[in-house]
């Protein structure tokens, strides 16, 4: 399983000025990332300026075969759009692969709000939620991939799924539309994760009242975060900027990208440079990450795991108000 991370820091700028008068194209991996070429891409954004009676921009998004993926109108965050960043409004639709939508929704300011309507990938209807305010208010309606009705009206069962709609994660009681009681949650890779077997909910009016991973012996681990990503504690950017400093000149960093594993203990392996093949830049890349490690472990369910980092050396010290070091993680066999 794959996610992307950001980093966030905060600075402040004077005078901020961007202008786009031309549609403009950005790369991104499937969890969001923002990449420089598209051979490292999974889908492309296309972002096109608006025109004299409209101030929104239109945002379409394209999986590598050419088949649309998201599209809407984007807020002029000038800052953002620099970036390819986007801030919804208004309707948005968004699409499988295989062409058939996958939801239908309404945006404020990036938010979903009003009714949105999801769908599975064989295209029957799968939900239909309530948002307020980019919070979820209502579960209203719920289908099973057969068409058959599990919650209507707020009352019933309720299936939430992994990405993709595919495999059911997590099922349980709906009363006035909203979570109610004990529901019952399914890991899927049980070839890779070994420590985790379920997971359990209980809801009162929505609210959590707790969350527990359970292992084969019935050892019960409380979670806030599901996923509980490895991350590193200090300054971001600092670190990469050490990477570079110890790697030295005369390398391309926009193609760099320093990989790591973060282990269940915290501690670094299997650490090389991709972009490039050479081995003497890994050992300098390990030698750099084993002196003063930094990095926290990840958990999932509550239980240690390990994690793969993907970190671009591209990053620099942002020249924007709010920016961040976007990086992703893969969450690893036990074995």
């Amino acid at each position: 399983m794959k996610f992307s991370l950001i980093f966030f820091s905060t600075l402040f700028f004077s005078k901020l000025t961007y202008s786009q008068s031309a549609d403009t194209i950005f790369y991104f991996t499937g969890k969001g990332t923002r990449v420089s070429k598209p051979d490292y891409a999974t889908y492309y954004r296309i972002i096109k300026p608006p025109t004299h009676a409209e101030k929104l921009y239109d945002v379409q998004e394209y999986y590598k075969s050419g088949q649309l993926k998201r599209a809407g109108k984007s807020i002029p965050d000038l800052a953002g759009l620099k970036q390819g960043k986007v801030l919804w409004q208004g309707l948005y639709m968004s699409y499988y692969p295989n062409g058939n939508k996958e939801r239908v929704a309404n945006f404020e300011n990036n938010e979903p709000i009003g009714d949105v309507v999801q769908y599975y990938p064989n295209g029957k209807v799968y939900s239909n939620t309530r948002y307020k305010h980019g919070d979820l208010k209502e579960l209203l309606t719920c289908y099973d991939t057969l068409g058959n009705v599990t919650t209507q009206n707020g009352n019933g069962r309720w299936l939430f799924y992994y990405e993709g709609l595919r495999k059911l994660k997590l099922d349980g009681p709906v009363e006035n539309g909203l979570e109610e009681g004990l529901w019952h949650g399914r890991i899927i890779d049980t070839v890779n994760i070994t420590s985790v077997k379920r997971f359990e909910y209980v809801f009162d009016k929505g609210k959590v009242l707790s969350a527990k991973g359970y292992d084969s012996t019935g050892l019960a681990r409380d979670f806030v975060k599901e996923l509980q990503l490895a991350k590193y504690n200090g300054d971001l950017y600092g670190f990469i900027d050490k990477i570079k400093r110890h790697l030295g000149a005369g390398l391309d960093y926009e193609q760099l990208i320093a990989c790591f594993t973060v282990e269940k203990d915290g501690t670094l392996s299997n650490i090389k440079v991709a972009g490039i093949n050479d081995a003497q830049l890994d050992k300098s890349l390990a030698k750099i990450l084993y002196h003063g490690n930094n990095w926290i472990a990840g958990k999932y369910l509550g239980f240690d795991m390990r994690y793969r980092v993907y970190l671009p050396l591209s990053s620099n010290m942002p020249q924007v108000l709010v920016s961040a070091v976007e990086y992703d993680e893969d969450l690893l066999s036990e074995l």
